[in-house]
């Protein structure tokens, strides 16, 4: 009682008494500013690097709330739209190359239904099975193979399908037939379904089987999986082999894994213009994350001459694909100038993107930047963000 009593003889200057057994709510802090920010541009993605980032505030629980709710009502709105257009593989790549991030459930659905159309289809006419028989010495399995052509027709094609729209569990049933047959791409299939599964051995022995027919995507899907030691112990020397097998057939991927082991010095001893060579080969095909080891490699000059020009040209091209770390990087190169003209109307730019990508690192550099423009300024950079957001959708 007597603690009590003192609580009630300040409460004018405390507004409340809390007793032992009522839980202090955190107090929440006013958000309001950024989240009316967040709301007023069209895209979804930002809302969800903003709850990845606060969902575990307590301080921001009210705006995490508003901004769910905006971002579950966005969902909904695309699952109406998607829910009217025609059940094809190029639309669902579409819906899932914009929405998977934000709206993976939208996008899981759809997908099925896609599957579900692709099975209720009339089965094609298969040709009948070439005569020749296969070399004695054909890699795979131990069962004579047989030629793609024999396999042709509905059920390799719905292999290959389910593989493309990320529909894993379905594939396997497509694939195991053809894959069985000794098809190269189904086996690889099989291969990247099971590893979806996280049945890392079963992937192991799918893509063993498609590397030894010497397809190139068997061959990086084989060097992954090694240099991850998935299902297996782990074999740098080994997924090196297979990586630069692969990116010797213009897989990109495998070039860029080759270039980061080199680079490293994993499974062979380090070298940075071998890296620089490797990378250079899947930027050249537009891989973004070979594009940001470049633009790093130009910008601090490992194993080559500084070059911030050719170290801007690679950002540009990574951030401009939508690169998080690519759009930071290239802000700390216009803000910091070094080697090209300093420019904090193109550092604020690059920070906001990268921000609003799920970058977290981004934001205090961006708000110095901003404190460096005018309000028109401001307002032209933000133009330009909002353009460039909606370009990527």
């Amino acid at each position: 009682m007597r603690r009590l009593a003192v609580c009630f003889a300040f409460v004018s200057l405390l507004g409340a008494c809390a007793t032992p057994s009522q839980p202090v709510a955190p107090a929440q802090e006013d958000h309001s500013g950024e989240v009316k920010g967040l709301l007023a541009q069209d895209n979804i993605d930002p809302l969800t690097a903003y709850l990845d980032q606060y969902a575990d505030d307590a301080g921001r629980a009210s705006a995490v709330a508003e901004v769910r709710t905006e971002r579950d009502k966005r969902c909904a709105a695309v699952a109406k739209l998607y829910d009217g257009r025609e059940k094809t593989p190029a639309n669902a790549a579409r819906l899932r190359t914009a929405y998977r991030h934000s709206c993976p459930a939208v996008v899981e659905v759809f997908q099925r239904q896609v599957a579900k159309a692709v099975r209720n289809t009339p089965a094609a006419a298969a040709p009948a099975p070439e005569s020749a028989p296969p070399p004695a010495d054909a890699p795979g399995p131990a069962a004579a193979i047989a030629p793609s052509g024999a396999i042709a027709g509905q059920l390799l094609d719905n292999c290959y399908l389910l593989v493309r729209i990320e529909n894993y569990q379905e594939a396997l049933d497509a694939c195991a037939k053809p894959a069985e047959l000794g098809d190269a791409k189904a086996e690889d299939g099989m291969a990247v379904s099971f590893r979806a599964l996280r049945k890392y051995p079963d992937a192991l022995v799918w893509a063993r089987r498609a590397a030894a027919q010497n397809l190139p995507d068997g061959e990086y899907q084989l060097g992954d999986l090694l240099h991850r030691g998935a299902g297996t112990a782990r074999d740098d020397a080994e997924a090196l082999r297979y990586f630069q097998k692969a990116g010797q057939e213009g897989v990109a991927e495998a070039q860029y894994a080759a270039g980061s082991m080199v680079a490293r010095g994993e499974g062979t001893a380090r070298d940075d213009a071998q890296a620089r060579a490797w990378y250079a080969l899947a930027a050249d095909q537009g891989f973004a994350r070979a594009e940001l080891s470049l633009g790093e490699i130009y910008a601090t000059g490992t194993g080559v001459a500084p070059d911030a020009e050719q170290a801007r040209i690679w950002l540009t091209k990574a951030a401009g694909q939508g690169l998080a770390q690519a759009q930071r990087e290239l802000g700390e190169l216009y803000m910091g100038g070094r080697g090209i003209p300093a420019d904090d109307y193109q550092a604020y730019v690059w920070f906001s993107l990268a921000a609003l990508n799920g970058d977290a690192a981004a934001a205090a550099p961006r708000d110095v930047a901003a404190a460096r423009l005018t309000s028109e300024q401001i307002d032209q950079a933000q133009h330009q963000i909002r353009r460039t957001m909606e370009d990527k959708r």
